[in-house]
C-alpha cells in the first residue's frame, strides 16, 4: 500500500466511524428502531476514536488529539474496573468477560493514540505492536460471531449485538497500522516486492472468505439444512479450495514476477548490446576527434603544455616541442621552462605573467616574440590556466600557438594602413569611405578639419544626418543611394555643402562604388574644396561688369573732355579778340567780365586736362621693373625748388631695390604725396616730411609722413575723391585730383592707400603695390 493509499483509507475510516455513531442515534431517537444492538459505551468509543483519527491529521487541532485519547483511556479504565466490580453498567453487555475484554480493546486503542501524540520515538513500535495484538484479538471476536459458538464455549466475545463494533474496529486498527512505520505483520503490507504484493492481495480475502465461510457453516448447522458430518466435509472441501486458490494466485504471482524478471533481463542485455555498439562507435569517433585534433594542432602549430609546481616537472607536446625548435633534445629546466623562451624584451613582462597566475591564480592569454633553440625570432600565441588546490595554485598548464606568418602580416599591415593614412592626410583634398549606411569607416586630415574635430573616433560609424545639417545629408544619401544600387561613378559634380556652423563650402567632388567579388561593400568618395574658386569666379564676374562699365566711363571722360576743349578754346580765342579789337572802348564792368571768363575757362581747362589724365591711368600698359629708390630721388629731383623754397627738410630711408609696376605711374604716386605734403604744410613749424616701407607678412607697405596741418578723421576717405577739396578754393593750389591719382596708381598695382592723421599734428599716407 503506498502513502498517498495509506493515507485515503485512514480518513475514509475515520469519517464512517464518526458517522456511524451519529446515524444510529438519529435513528434510535427519532424513529425508535433498533437496527443494530451496540451499547452506548462502544458508541462513544467509536466516536472518540473516529474523532481522534480526523484530528490527527489536522494541524490545526492536533492539540486536541493528546486530551481526547486521555478521555477514552479513562472512559475504558472505568468500564474495566465496573465490570471488575462485578456491577452492573448501564447499557453493557452482562458477560464480565466480554465487557472488560472489549474495554481493554479501547483502552490499548487510545493509550497507542495518547503514546503517538507524545512523540517520542522508542513508543512508536510498541504501539504498531499493540495495534497488531488488537486487530488479531479483533479478527478472532468476529470469527466467533461468524462461527456461531454459543456463549458457555466462547473465549472472548460471542455476543452478535456489537459485530458492526467490531468490524469499524477493524478497519480503524488496520487503517492506524497503514500510516504508521512497517514493523511485524505490517512490514507484509508495504512495498513493491511480490511478497508485499501477494500478502496485501490475500490476508484480507482470506480472512473475509474464513469468516464468510464459517457463519454461512453456522447458519447451515442452526437451520439444521445438512448433516454435522455433510457440514464439516464441506467446510474441509471449502478450506482446501482456498489453499489452492492461494497456491494458484501465489504461482500467478511468482510466474507473473519471473516474466516480469525475464522482461526486464532481455532489455537490459539489449540495453548492453546497444551501451556497447554506442560505446563501440563513440570511442570510434573519439579516435578520429582525438586523430583530427592532432591533426588540426599541427596545421595551426598549436601545442600543449604543463608544469607542476610541487615536482617541478615540465611536459611539452610534440607540438610544442616544434614551435620552440626544440627538437628531441632533454626539456628545458623547471626555471627555464616558466620563461617561455621569451626574447630580451618579453623576458620581465613574462615572470609578470607567470608570478601573477602562481600567486593569484589569474590565468591570461599573450602573443609575444620568442626566440627558439635556434636562435629565431618567432612571434607565438601562449595561454595560461592555473590549478589551485587548497587555496594554492599546483600546476599551469596551456597551449602555445605558432602565429609567426600571422603577426608579421598584420604588423605589416598596420605599417601599411599608417602610411596609407599618413599619405591621405597630406593630401590636400577631402577624402573618406562609407559603408551602405552612408557611415564613415575611414577619413583623412582634411575631412576632419572641415567638421572641425581632431579625433577620427568622433566620425568615425556616424552617417550624414550626425554630421551634417538634413537638407545636405538628404542630397548626399541620394548620391550615395544611386551609387550604390546602379554601380555608376560620379565625376567631378560641384556639390554645395552646409555646416552645422552655418558656414557653406563647395566642393568638386568625386564619389566610386567599392566592388569586392562583384558585391557593393561601400562608396569612396574625394572632394575638393572649390569654396575659393568659387568666391573668385564671382569676383571675376562682377570686376568684367565693373571693369566694363570703367572702360565705358573712361571712354565717355576722353571723348567728353577732348570735345569740351573746342567750346572752350572758342570761348577763350573770342575773348582775347574781344579785349584787343574794343579794349580801349570797353568800361572796367567789362575788362572785369572778360578777366572772369579768362580765369574760368583757364580753370575749366585745368579741370579737363585732370580728368584726361585721370582717364589715361586706366589704359593698358606695359608692366617692368624698377628701382625704388632711384623713383624717389628722381621725384625729390624735380620738386627741390619747392622744398627749398619752403626750407622742407626730406628724410629717405632704405627702400625695396627693385619692384614690378608701371615706373611712370608709380613716380607720380610718389609726386603727388610728396608734394601734397609741402603743400599742406604748417606754418609753426619747418615741414619735416618722411619717406620709408615696413614689411608687412612680407609684403612692403611704403610711406608718406609729414608734420603737417592734418586731416580730420571724418575726412579720411574723402580725401580721395577726385575734385574733393577740404578747403576753400584758392586757399591751395590744385583742383582736388592729385589723392585720386594716387588711389587709382594703387588699384592699378593690386594695391591699396590710405591715410592715418591727427589734425594739428601731421598725416601719413600708407600705400602697397601687390604687382
Amino acid at each position: 500500500m503506498t502513502k498517498t493509499g495509506a493515507t485515503t483509507f485512514f480518513k475514509a475510516t475515520a469519517f464512517l466511524l464518526v458517522a456511524f455513531p451519529l446515524i444510529w442515534l438519529v435513528i434510535d431517537s427519532f424513529f425508535q428502531i433498533a437496527i443494530v444492538t451496540i451499547s452506548q459505551f462502544e458508541l462513544g468509543a467509536l466516536l472518540l476514536i473516529g474523532l481522534l483519527m480526523y484530528l490527527s491529521k489536522s494541524r490545526w487541532s492536533r492539540k486536541f488529539t493528546a486530551p481526547m485519547a486521555l478521555l477514552l483511556v479513562l472512559a475504558a479504565i472505568f468500564v474495566s474496573i465496573g465490570y471488575s466490580s462485578s456491577e452492573k453498567v448501564p447499557g453493557q453487555p452482562e458477560e464480565p468477560v466480554v465487557g472488560q475484554m472489549m474495554a481493554l480493546v479501547y483502552l490499548i486503542f487510545g493509550a497507542s493514540f495518547l503514546l503517538v501524540r507524545i512523540r517520542y520515538p522508542r513508543f512508536v513500535v510498541p504501539v504498531q505492536y499493540a495495534l497488531q495484538l488488537i486487530l488479531l484479538v479483533l479478527i478472532y471476536m468476529a470469527g466467533e460471531w461468524a462461527y456461531g459458538i454459543p456463549v458457555e464455549h466462547s473465549i472472548l466475545y460471542s455476543s452478535s449485538r456489537s459485530i458492526f463494533g467490531v468490524i469499524l474496529m477493524i478497519l480503524a486498527t488496520v487503517a492506524c497500522i497503514a500510516v504508521l512505520p512497517s514493523v511485524g505483520l505490517s512490514t507484509l503490507w508495504h512495498g513493491s516486492k511480490p511478497g508485499n504484493v501477494i500478502s496485501r492481495t490475500l490476508m484480507s480475502v482470506l480472512v473475509i472468505l474464513a469468516i464468510v465461510l464459517g457463519y454461512v457453516l453456522s447458519r447451515v448447522l442452526d437451520l439444521q439444512l445438512l448433516a454435522p458430518n455433510m457440514a464439516l466435509l464441506i467446510f474441509g472441501f471449502s478450506i482446501l479450495t482456498c489453499c489452492f486458490i492461494v497456491v494458484t494466485v501465489v504461482a500467478y504471482f511468482l510466474n507473473q514476477a519471473y516474466d516480469d524478471r525475464q522482461k526486464i533481463e532481455e532489455q537490459l542485455t539489449k540495453s548492453n548490446e546497444d551501451l556497447e555498439a554506442q560505446v563501440a562507435a563513440r570511442t570510434a569517433e573519439l579516435e578520429r576527434t582525438v586523430q583530427l585534433l592532432k591533426e588540426t594542432n599541427e596545421a595551426a602549430s598549436i601545442g600543449y603544455w604543463q608544469i607542476d609546481l610541487d615536482s617541478q616537472k615540465v611536459h611539452w607536446s610534440d607540438g610544442t616541442r616544434k614551435v620552440f625548435g626544440w627538437g628531441d633534445v632533454p626539456l628545458p629546466s623547471f626555471e627555464k621552462a616558466l620563461e617561455f623562451n621569451a626574447a630580451a624584451q618579453n623576458a620581465e613582462k613574462m615572470r609578470v605573467l607567470v608570478r601573477d597566475a602562481i600567486d593569484h591564480g589569474n590565468s591570461w592569454e599573450e602573443e609575444l616574440l620568442i626566440e627558439t633553440r635556434e636562435g629565431e625570432k618567432r612571434w607565438v600565441l601562449i595561454t595560461c590556466k592555473a590549478l589551485n588546490k587548497d587555496a594554492k595554485c599546483k600546476e599551469l598548464r596551456g597551449t602555445v600557438q605558432n602565429i609567426d606568418d600571422r603577426k608579421r602580416a598584420e604588423i605589416e599591415l598596420t605599417e601599411e594602413q599608417q602610411f596609407l593614412q599618413l599619405v591621405i592626410d597630406n593630401i590636400p583634398v577631402n577624402i573618406y569611405v562609407k559603408d551602405l549606411e552612408s557611415r564613415k569607416t575611414l577619413v583623412n586630415k582634411a575631412e576632419l578639419e572641415l567638421l572641425g574635430v581632431s579625433d577620427p573616433a568622433m566620425v568615425i560609424g556616424k552617417n550624414d544626418y550626425d554630421l551634417y545639417p538634413k537638407s545636405s545629408a538628404d542630397i548626399s544619401r541620394a548620391e550615395d543611394l544611386r551609387i550604390i544600387n546602379d554601380r555608376q561613378v560620379m565625376r567631378g559634380q560641384e556639390t554645395c555643402l552646409h555646416l552645422n556652423n552655418g558656414d557653406v563650402r563647395w566642393f568638386l567632388s568625386s564619389k566610386i562604388p567599392l566592388i569586392i567579388k562583384d558585391n557593393v561593400k561601400g562608396i569612396l568618395g574625394v572632394s575638393v574644396d572649390i569654396t575659393q574658386r568659387k568666391l573668385d569666379e564671382e569676383k571675376l564676374t562682377n570686376y568684367a561688369v565693373l571693369e566694363a562699365k570703367s572702360k565705358e566711363m573712361e571712354e565717355l571722360t576722353y571723348v567728353t573732355s577732348h570735345d569740351l576743349r573746342e567750346p572752350l578754346l572758342t570761348i577763350k580765342n573770342y575773348t582775347q579778340a574781344m579785349v584787343e579789337d574794343f579794349g580801349e572802348q570797353m568800361n572796367d564792368d567789362a575788362i572785369r567780365y572778360s578777366e572772369a571768363i579768362d580765369r574760368g575757362v583757364g580753370r575749366m581747362e585745368e579741370l579737363i586736362g585732370g580728368l584726361l589724365d585721370y582717364s589715361r591711368l586706366s589704359r593698358p600698359k606695359a608692366m617692368r621693373p624698377a628701382d625704388m629708390n632711384e623713383l624717389v630721388s628722381e621725384v625729390l629731383s624735380d620738386l627741390q625748388a619747392q622744398t627749398e623754397a619752403v626750407g622742407a627738410k626730406i628724410i629717405v630711408e632704405d627702400l625695396p631695390q627693385e619692384v614690378w609696376g608701371y615706373t611712370v605711374e608709380i613716380k607720380m604716386l610718389w609726386q603727388n604725396l610728396v608734394a601734397n605734403a609741402l603743400k599742406f604744410r604748417s606754418p609753426e613749424r619747418v615741414p619735416e616730411i618722411t619717406i620709408g616701407y615696413k614689411n608687412q607678412n612680407g609684403v612692403p607697405l611704403y610711406f608718406v609722413k609729414d608734420n603737417g596741418i592734418g586731416i580730420p578723421k571724418e575726412s579720411y576717405l574723402q580725401v580721395f575723391v577726385i575734385f574733393r577739396q577740404l578747403h576753400e578754393r584758392g586757399k591751395y593750389e590744385g583742383i582736388g585730383i592729385g589723392l585720386a591719382h594716387c588711389k587709382k596708381i594703387a588699384e592699378l598695382h593690386n594695391g591699396k592707400i590710405w591715410v592715418e592723421s591727427e589734425l594739428g599734428s601731421g598725416s601719413c599716407f600708407y600705400f602697397t603695390l601687390n604687382s
